[in-house]
C-alpha cells in the first residue's frame, strides 16, 4: 500500500501541467510597449535564473504571444568565489520549440547547464490586448459622453503567461522591474513606486550610449562609471584573464594594464600582503555589476527597437523592484486616471491611494479610509508589518471578479471600490468594506505567504473571507458599524453548506492538473466553507492561540510558498492538539454530515451520513467519515452559544457543524440530556453509531410514525427551498469567487 501511494502521487505530479524546477527564477525585467490606438503592445523579458539540477532544457509559459528575437547567457558558476571577470557567455547553439497545447516555449541546448550557474533569458515579444477581461486587456467606458479606454492586467491563476513568458506558477516566486511605455497625457502605475519618468526620447539616448559592440569601449565605459567597492581581502584584478575572458584580441592589452594598475594601487595602508587594503578591490559586486551592464549593453539594441516601435510621443516610466512574488500577482495598468491619497498616520508610513477614471476619484474617500485602518488592524494582528511604501486600489470600468490582490496595486470592479453617499446603499457600503479587507487581508494570506499549488488556494481564499470579517470587525464604529459575524453566518457558513449540500460539490483541498481546472476551484467551498472551518477551528483551539499559530505561521514562511500541512503544524505546535488530525478530513473530503438524534428509551441513538439538499444517497459516495471524527458543538434557540464539548462527552477532541435532524425543541432537549448525563460519571448513556440506523432503530411505532412524518415534512421543505438555494448559489457564486 505504501508503494502504491507514492506511485499515484508521483503520477499526479507527472500529470501536473507544471514547470521542472531543474532551475528557478530571480529575477524578471519587463519592458512594455503599449499601443493604446491599435491595442496592441510589444514587450521585451530578461528572466535572471539560478540552475539548480544538471540539464540541457528551459521551458517557460507562453500563450498567444509572437515571440519575435530570443538569446542565452551563462554566467560563470557563481559557486566559485573568485574576484576576476566572471565570463559571460552568449549561448550560440540551442533549438526553439513552442507547443501551443502546453502553453509553453522551449530552449533545447547543445550542451548541459550545471547546478550553480545562472542563465540570463531574454525574449522579445509582441500580442493584442485581451478584451475577456483577463491578462492583459482592455476595458472601455465613457467619460462626459466620450469613449475612452483603461489598459490593465488580471493575472490569476495563470494569465501572467498571456502578457509575457514567463514561469507561471505559484512556487516560482522572483522579484519583478516593470517598465511602462505610454501616452505622455496618460498615467502609469504597478506593483511598486515610480523610480524614473522621462520621455522615450531621452530613454532613448540614454540606452543608445550603452548599446557598443566594442568590448573594450564598453569596459572602459563600465570603468568610468561604475562606483567601485572597498573589500577587506587584497583580490585584484587580473587584467590579462579579463582580456582573454573578452576574447578580442584588436585591442591594446598595454592600455587596459594601465587601467588596472591605476585601479589598483590608490593610496592606503598595506595590508600582510603588500598590497593597500585600502584600494579600490574588483570585488564580486563589481564583477556582478560588469555582467549585468554586459548583457545589458546586448538587450540594447532590443530595448530600442521596442520604444520606438509605436508613436514616439510617449513616455517611459520605470518601477522599483518587487518584494520576491508569484507571477499571478504582477500587475500595472495605464489610463487617465484621478487619485486620492492619504499617508498613514502609523508606522511604517504608507502612501494610500484610490485610483479611478477621472472625475470618479472623489468616490474612493471611503475605501481610502477603510484601508488605511484596515492595514493597521493587520499588523498588530499578524505583528508582521505591510512591507511596500504605497498601496494603490484601482477602479477598473470592466472586471471579471470584485477585486484582485495584486502585492501593492489591487484592482477593483468599481462598485466593489467607489461608494457615492448621496445615492449608495447600506448594504454597499458593507460589500466594499468587506472586499476592502478581504484584498488587504491577502497582502499577507497569499502575497506575503502564498500557497505551493492551486490545490490549496483555500490558504488564500479561505483565510482571506476569514479575515476579512476579523477586519471589518475591529473597524471604527464611526467609519462603519454593524455585526459582521451574525452577517458571516449568513454570507459565507450558511452559503457554504448549500454548496457543499450538492451532489456537485468537492473536496476543500482538491487536485488540479490543468489551468483550466484551476478556475473552477475559485467558489463558494474555496471560499465560504473554507472560512467557516477557519472560525470553527477558531473557536477549537481559541482565538488567542490561534492568534499565536498564524503569527508562527507567517513568520516560518515569511516571502516563501507553504501548505495546508504547514499550517497544521504550527497550530498543533501552540495549542498542544493534533490539529492535523481532525482537520485534514474537513479539507480532503467532500461534504458535511448530518446527524439524526433518535431516542430509544433511556438512550439517545445518534446515526451520522452526508448531507444532501436533494438526490439519491445511494449514488453518491459518502464523505468518509468514521465513527468518532465529528463531534458536536450546540446552541439552544433562547441563548445562543458554543459549549466546549470537550468537557462533555467527547475523548476524541472533535468540533464540526453537525446538523441535528429533529423536531424544533431537539437541539434544547438534547443539551439537556448531556447536562444531565455527564453528572453521572459519563456512562455509556449515549451511543455513537455510523454503520447502520436501521440495526439500533428499536422505537416504538408511534415514535417511528412520529419521526417519519417529521421527515417528511423536512424533506417537502428542503425540496421546496432548494430552488431558491440554487438560485442563490448561481448569484452568489459570482460574488463569492469575486471577492478576491
Amino acid at each position: 500500500m505504501y508503494f502504491y501511494i507514492i506511485f499515484l502521487h508521483t503520477l499526479l505530479i507527472l500529470m501536473r501541467k507544471d514547470l521542472k524546477k531543474d532551475l528557478v527564477p530571480l529575477h524578471y525585467d519587463l519592458l512594455i510597449n503599449t499601443d493604446t490606438e491599435k491595442h496592441d503592445f510589444a514587450g521585451r523579458v530578461s528572466v535572471l535564473c539560478k540552475v539548480y539540477e544538471a540539464t540541457n532544457l528551459v521551458k517557460l509559459n507562453s500563450k498567444e504571444i509572437q515571440i519575435t528575437e530570443h538569446s542565452l547567457f551563462v554566467l560563470k558558476d557563481s559557486r566559485e568565489n573568485k574576484h576576476s571577470c566572471e565570463e559571460v557567455r552568449k549561448v550560440s547553439e540551442y533549438k526553439f520549440s513552442e507547443d501551443e497545447n502546453e502553453q509553453t516555449i522551449q530552449f533545447e541546448l547543445k550542451e548541459d547547464l550545471h547546478p550553480g550557474q545562472i542563465l540570463e533569458i531574454i525574449i522579445v515579444f509582441e500580442s493584442k490586448l485581451s478584451t475577456n477581461m483577463n491578462g492583459y486587456y482592455v476595458s472601455k467606458y465613457k467619460h462626459e459622453n466620450v469613449v475612452k479606454y483603461m489598459f490593465s492586467t488580471h493575472f490569476e491563476a495563470t494569465s501572467a503567461r498571456s502578457a509575457f513568458p514567463c514561469f507561471d506558477q505559484p512556487d516560482m516566486k522572483a522579484t519583478y522591474k516593470v517598465s511602462l511605455i505610454l501616452p505622455s497625457d496618460l498615467q502609469g502605475i504597478s506593483n511598486s513606486p515610480e523610480s524614473e519618468v522621462v520621455s522615450v526620447e531621452s530613454k532613448v539616448n540614454e540606452v543608445r550610449s550603452r548599446k557598443d559592440d566594442d568590448e573594450y569601449s564598453f569596459l572602459r565605459h563600465v570603468f568610468d562609471n561604475a562606483k567601485y567597492v572597498f573589500d577587506s581581502k587584497c583580490n585584484k584584478i587580473n587584467c590579462k584573464d579579463m582580456k582573454k575572458s573578452l576574447d578580442n584580441e584588436n585591442e591594446d592589452e598595454a592600455g587596459i594594464d594601465n587601467d588596472m594598475k591605476k585601479l589598483n594601487s590608490r593610496d592606503g595602508d598595506k595590508g600582510a600582503c603588500g598590497h593597500s587594503s585600502g584600494g579600490v578591490k574588483f570585488s564580486e559586486k563589481l564583477v556582478s555589476y560588469i555582467n549585468s551592464e554586459r548583457i545589458r549593453a546586448y538587450q540594447a539594441k532590443s530595448d530600442i527597437k521596442i520604444m520606438e516601435k509605436f508613436d514616439a510621443n510617449k513616455k517611459f516610466i520605470e518601477f522599483d523592484n518587487t518584494p520576491i512574488m508569484s507571477t499571478y500577482l504582477v500587475a500595472f495598468a495605464i489610463g487617465d486616471f484621478g487619485y486620492i491619497e492619504k499617508v498613514s498616520n502609523y508606522e511604517p508610513r504608507i502612501k494610500l491611494r484610490v485610483y479611478a477614471p477621472r472625475g470618479e476619484e472623489k468616490f474612493g474617500e471611503f475605501s481610502l479610509n477603510v484601508s488605511h485602518e484596515c492595514i493597521k488592524i493587520f499588523q498588530e494582528y499578524f505583528q508582521i508589518d505591510y512591507p511596500l511604501k504605497k498601496l494603490d486600489m484601482l477602479a477598473v470600468p470592466e472586471f471579471a471578479m470584485g477585486a484582485m490582490e495584486n502585492w501593492g496595486l489591487i484592482t477593483y470592479r468599481k462598485s466593489s471600490l467607489l461608494f457615492d453617499p448621496q445615492n449608495s446603499t447600506k448594504q454597499s457600503m458593507k460589500w466594499i468594506a468587506e472586499t476592502v479587507c478581504h484584498e488587504i487581508a491577502h497582502q499577507w494570506f497569499g502575497n506575503l505567504v502564498t500557497m505551493q499549488w492551486w490545490d490549496d488556494l483555500w490558504l488564500n481564499e479561505g483565510f482571506a473571507t476569514w479575515a476579512s470579517a476579523l477586519g471589518v470587525s475591529k473597524l471604527r464604529k464611526d467609519l462603519i458599524d454593524y455585526d459582521i459575524w451574525t452577517s458571516f453566518i449568513s454570507s459565507d457558513v450558511e452559503y457554504g453548506l448549500s454548496v457543499d449540500a450538492l451532489q456537485s460539490s468537492h473536496p476543500i483541498k482538491v487536485e488540479v492538473n490543468d489551468p483550466d481546472e484551476i478556475d473552477q476551484i475559485f467558489d463558494g467551498i474555496s471560499y465560504s466553507k473554507g472560512a467557516s472551518l477557519i472560525r470553527m477551528l477558531e473557536n477549537y483551539v481559541t482565538p488567542q492561540i490561534f492568534q499565536k499559530g498564524l503569527i508562527n505561521y507567517l513568520n516560518k514562511h515569511l516571502y516563501r510558498n507553504a501548505t495546508t500541512s504547514d499550517l497544521w503544524k504550527e497550530l498543533s505546535d501552540v495549542s498542544g492538539r493534533n490539529v492535523a488530525e481532525m482537520m485534514d478530513l474537513w479539507v480532503s473530503k467532500v461534504g458535511f454530515p448530518i446527524v439524526n438524534v433518535k431516542e430509544d428509551g433511556n438512550f439517545l441513538i445518534l446515526t451520522q451520513e452526508r448531507f444532501l439538499m436533494l438526490g439519491d444517497r445511494k449514488n453518491v459516495k459518502e464523505n468518509g467519515l468514521k465513527k468518532g471524527d465529528a463531534s458536536m458543538n450546540y446552541a439552544n434557540l433562547s441563548d445562543i452559544q458554543f459549549d466546549n464539548i470537550n468537557d462533555k462527552n467527547n475523548e476524541d477532541n472533535n468540533v464540526g457543524i453537525i446538523n441535528i435532524n429533529n423536531n424544533i425543541q431537539a437541539p434544547l432537549e438534547l443539551k439537556k440530556f448531556l447536562d444531565r448525563e455527564s453528572k453521572k460519571d459519563k456512562q455509556n448513556n449515549i451511543r455513537v453509531d455510523q454503520e447502520n440506523s436501521s440495526i439500533k432503530n428499536q422505537q416504538k411505532d408511534k415514535q417511528n410514525n412520529s419521526l417519519k412524518d417529521q421527515e417528511n415534512n423536512i424533506r417537502v421543505d428542503q425540496e421546496n427551498s432548494s430552488i431558491k438555494n440554487q438560485q442563490k448559489d448561481q448569484e452568489n457564486k459570482f460574488n463569492k469567487r469575486s471577492r478576491k
